[in-house]
């Protein structure tokens, strides 16, 4: 096993702040082989929720896009999962209902080809 280090740097607020509030949540592999997740950084004057990225070969982070639907922006992902496509979804925990969110990168397939069954994980 390698250390592959900090999700995302973030300095001295990584102590500042309760573990959970800075979990890294959704873990999911794109058809780019680079690893995507979800995090809370601290942008501005309040943390924000955004979709970062992650290239194994060369450690390089980066991120994707900040998470925001209107006014509302989720705190907790709990999972995500690819399609055949390349689409990535992801669930929202603590809210009732759940919400589900669809990233869909540049260059996906239209032909169910990226990915095979074995490669779509169950929900959880």
């Amino acid at each position: 096993m390698d250390d592959l280090g900090p999700a995302f740097p973030l300095g001295s607020a990584r102590t500042e702040r309760s573990m959970e509030h800075w979990q890294v949540r959704g873990l999911v592999f794109g058809a780019d082989g680079k690893l995507y997740y979800t995090m809370r950084l601290p942008e501005a004057a309040k943390d924000s929720t955004w979709l970062l990225r992650l290239d194994p070969a060369n450690g390089k982070r980066e991120k994707v896009g900040r998470i925001r639907f209107g006014e509302h922006e989720p705190v907790a992902i709990a999972s995500a999962t690819p399609d055949f496509y390349g689409n990535l979804y992801f669930a929202e925990a603590g809210l009732s209902p759940t919400g589900l969110y669809i990233y869909r990168p540049t260059g996906i397939s239209s032909q169910p080809t990226t990915f095979s069954f074995k490669d779509i994980k169950p929900w959880g």
